[in-house]
């Protein structure tokens, strides 16, 4: 062999075992992963795969691997009864949609996690066929029903039961404005009365227009994705398109992360609904929760609602102790509360308003009791509110799309940033930061920064004096008459922009050390305002706020009442009152 041959060889020996090498080093550093299809699921959305797709779970928790993979396709999940994919107790896994879609087929969960930790779920849709709700045009009316011109691809599920109709714009995707329907009728019947026809008889006369176009709602108990008890859960690129109930329910959970969420309707489809009900709905939790570049279209209730849940306290006879008792009724359990000695906040059931603090304590059973602390006057806690304080986790909401629901885009109480969001045409406040005494929601309002946002039209389905952002001391403006000063403290109002605000653009009650700043305010109009002068802020009962630096491109009117060490400064184009 001469020179050139010994080296020509050589060199394509050199490069075979080096790809032979990069090739394994490649295999050995990919985690191990479990394939649905592998375990009869089948890509092609022809065959149901449940049982496959449950078997794969099986073997993802016996084999201990760290991948379970949806080759990219449509997988459909129609034999489920209650939840199409459990994992309680497991960790350390991910689950790669590799872009699939998972086409649900009855009023069940899809996924639930329970005591799981450090997961992460990612590029996976999650659709249903058929959907949990129909829409059409009205093509007859009268005082006890209509007739309903139902669309293409909008079939009426088996057995289902209305739960609440609602006119919409089909252009804009969202409850329209005129006219304004929004009914939850208290018992109803529909009928098919052709392939494409839809009878619906109402017990309460609401004559409909014809010509309406409307999205009828069925009832469901499930949500698509549940998460109890568990931590280090990471959401990355997954699509929410609709639901029976919420998009995500989760409770007593620490440090999530949603990161490219969508919850909405398919984009370039003719659906003008996503969920029936919240698109994400937040319970008792605690630690971080991040909202990174996620998109909220078309829910049936609140986009993203952050509450920890409030109990009353019973005061028993003699002793210091008093047990807590749920809204339903029921006895609150030791395993709800963050830990055996749980740190509680004591709250003044009128206006929620702290009143003294407590530990959590057990009479020997499962049934948690509050120990009061020295100075608290246990003769006077009948009825009181509790919360256990470690249960309110810290959120960001960052470069988020909220892009027109039923109710608000953001309900939230405490350790809340939303930052360089988008909120447009939600039926009432974008924003709301109050506690609720009547569905026992809390806690107080506290430390809040709301900064370099932009709202339009939002708030456009109420007559209520309230704003585009609202901070008040109850979640509804009719259960608010009579309340005291609250007791929300340390919010931040800076650099946001409002346009074509229905009503006033902030409403702000009861709020201590308020700082309204360097905002600009457009076109705002208030029911029962001048024409020429509407209310832009509406801000009574302030203690040591500041009001300064914002500007108004249109005619409008700060409103200020019953305010205490406020400075209102430096504020362009307003009409100060």
């Amino acid at each position: 062999m001469n020179r050139r041959k010994f080296l020509v060889g050589a060199t394509a020996t050199a490069t075979a075992v080096s790809a032979a090498t990069g090739s394994h080093a490649q295999a050995f550093l990919r985690p191990p992963q479990i394939s649905v299809v592998d375990y009869g699921a089948d890509p092609n959305g022809k065959q149901d795969s449940t049982k496959a797709i449950q078997n794969a779970i099986a073997a993802l928790k016996a084999k201990r691997t760290r991948v379970l993979h949806f080759p990219h396709g449509t997988y459909r999940l129609n034999s489920v009864q209650r939840i199409a994919m459990e994992f309680p107790n497991m960790s350390d896994f991910e689950i790669d949609g590799d872009g699939s879609t998972l086409l649900m087929g009855q009023d069940a969960r899809c996924m639930y996690f329970a005591k799981t930790s450090n997961v992460i779920v990612r590029d996976l849709a999650i659709d249903w066929d058929p959907l949990p709700f129909t829409q059409g045009t009205v093509t007859a009316s009268g005082p006890s029903g209509f007739s309903l011109r139902v669309d293409t691809g909008f079939p009426v599920p088996a057995h289902a039961t209305l739960l609440a109709i609602g006119s919409f714009d089909r252009s804009m995707k969202v409850l329209a404005k005129t006219p304004f329907l929004d009914l939850y009728p208290k018992a109803s019947t529909a009928q098919a009365t052709g392939p494409s026809d839809l009878r619906v008889e109402l017990t309460q006369s609401n004559p409909i227009p014809v010509g309406t176009v409307l999205v009828l709602r069925f009832k469901g108990v499930h949500d698509v994705v549940g998460i109890d008890d568990s931590h280090g859960i990471a959401v990355r690129s997954v699509k929410v398109h609709s639901s029976y109930s919420a998009g995500f329910t989760i409770s007593r959970s620490s440090d999530l992360t949603f990161d490219g969420l969508i919850i909405g309707m398919p984009i370039g489809g003719s659906r003008l609904l996503s969920t029936n009900a919240d698109g994400m709905d937040f319970n008792s939790c605690f630690g971080t929760v991040v909202f990174k570049k996620c998109a909220f279209q078309g829910m049936g209730d609140d986009a993203i609602n952050l509450s920890t849940e409030m109990w009353r306290l019973r005061r028993d006879a003699g002793g210091a102790s008093v047990s807590m008792v749920k809204r339903s009724g029921g006895s609150v359990a030791t395993s709800e509360l963050s830990s055996p000695g749980a740190r509680l906040e004591i709250l003044d059931p009128s206006d929620l308003h702290s009143i003294g603090r407590a530990k959590a304590a057990s009479t020997g059973s499962t049934v948690a009791t509050a120990q009061m602390e020295e100075g608290v006057n246990s003769s006077t806690l009948d009825g009181a509110v509790v919360l256990d304080a470690n249960l309110t986790p810290a959120a960001k909401i960052l470069d988020c799309q909220f892009t027109g629901n039923r109710a608000r885009a953001v309900v939230a109480h405490k350790d809340i940033e939303v930052r360089n969001c988008t909120f447009q045409n939600t039926t009432l406040a974008a924003i709301l930061l109050a506690p609720d005494s009547f569905y026992m929601e809390g806690p107080t309002t506290r430390n809040v920064a709301i900064e370099s946002n932009h709202f339009s039209g939002c708030h456009y389905g109420s007559k209520d004096p309230e704003g585009s952002i609202t901070i008040d001391v109850q979640h509804s403006y009719s259960r608010r008459t009579g309340v005291p000063n609250g007791e929300a403290q340390d919010i931040r109002i800076i650099a946001n922009s409002f346009d074509s605000c229905p009503t006033a653009a902030i409403s702000c009650r009861s709020v201590d050390r308020l700082a309204i700043q360097n905002n600009r305010v457009g076109q705002t109009w208030t029911e029962g305002d001048s024409a020429s002068a509407p209310r832009a802020m509406i801000l009574t009962q302030l203690t040591n706020s500041i009001v300064t630096g914002n500007s108004a491109t249109a005619p409008g009117v700060i409103a200020i009442g019953n305010s205490e060490s406020t400075k209102v400064s430096d504020n362009s184009g307003f009409i100060i009152l």
